[in-house]
């Protein structure tokens, strides 16, 4: 009987093991978002531009991630800005193999965003930052009307790193 119960937690430990390692090569970017979204602790975003924006992830797209930072503020962020990320000390490690919940893109969520024309900020890619009136997405651009001068800017939606409505001002 020993025996069999030592082959027993033998198989168990073994199947653990292979489980966690599928699992770890599953996990994606979108998976570990997906996985703090849902638990709604607060992480940190640092982008490739060098930004590191604070909040909890409201949503998780193809290509976008929607977070709600400690002021109340909302940023959508293009998912291939994202760099790396960590969830608040002391939270249990994620898979980070799970799937999208949703389809949206970062283009439907700017339109979304657009239909009702706040005033936002904009980081580029590049870093360039433009603030103004968000008037339209097309297929592959946003146009702002900037503060200031009133002119417009027609921004490549694939040079977009984050967008933030704003405060008028």
């Amino acid at each position: 009987m020993a025996s069999i119960r030592v082959e027993d937690a033998a198989r168990t430990r073994s199947r653990r093991h292979w489980l966690e390692r599928q699992a770890e090569e599953e996990a994606s970017i979108a998976g570990v978002l997906v996985d703090l979204a849902e638990r709604g602790h607060p992480v940190v975003l640092a982008l490739r531009h060098g930004r590191r924006l604070r909040g909890r992830v409201q949503l998780v797209g193809s290509d976008v991630v929607a977070l709600r930072t400690p002021s109340g503020q909302e940023v959508l962020v293009r998912s291939s800005t994202v760099s790396w990320i960590t969830a608040e000390p002391g939270s249990p490690p994620v898979r980070g193999a799970r799937a999208l919940r949703t389809r949206a893109t970062f283009a439907e969520a700017l339109r979304e965003l657009a239909a009702v024309r706040p005033r936002v900020t904009v980081l580029t890619t590049g870093g360039d930052t433009l603030v103004g009136v968000l008037r339209g997405v097309g297929t592959d651009l946003a146009v702002l009307r900037l503060d200031g001068d009133g002119g417009e800017a027609y921004v490549a939606l694939y040079s977009l790193a984050e967008v933030s409505p704003t405060a008028s001002g």
